[in-house]
């Protein structure tokens, strides 16, 4: 199947859908790289969101109740250790949490 051609069947939606779903963690994974590269290890979770969403301006912050935030980009969870949690993978820890616009 090239580029230009439309999926035929689900298995064909389903390997387009997983392989947009690679690109977009090694997305992320570049900009986590890059960012720590610039602003070195120590870097709180708040300023690691901004830099995240100057790159992928449809990030969301998420405010944990521990006083940690965490930035959803497409769905997933992330910090600066990389991925974190799928969307309400466990539901406790996000009990209280909430979303803000942060622009």
């Amino acid at each position: 199947m090239s580029m230009y051609d439309r999926p035929k069947s689900a298995a064909e939606y389903a390997q387009l859908e997983d392989q947009a779903q690679c690109a977009s963690l090694k997305q992320v994974a570049r900009a986590t790289a890059w960012i720590l590269a610039r602003l070195g290890e120590d870097v709180n979770c708040f300023t690691f969101h901004l830099e995240l969403k100057r790159q992928f301006p449809h990030a969301k912050a998420w405010h944990l109740t521990d006083g940690h935030i965490l930035t959803e980009i497409d769905g997933r969870m992330y910090d600066k250790t990389g991925l974190a949690l799928h969307r309400f993978n466990d539901p406790a820890r996000f009990a209280r949490a909430f979303d803000w616009d942060c622009q």
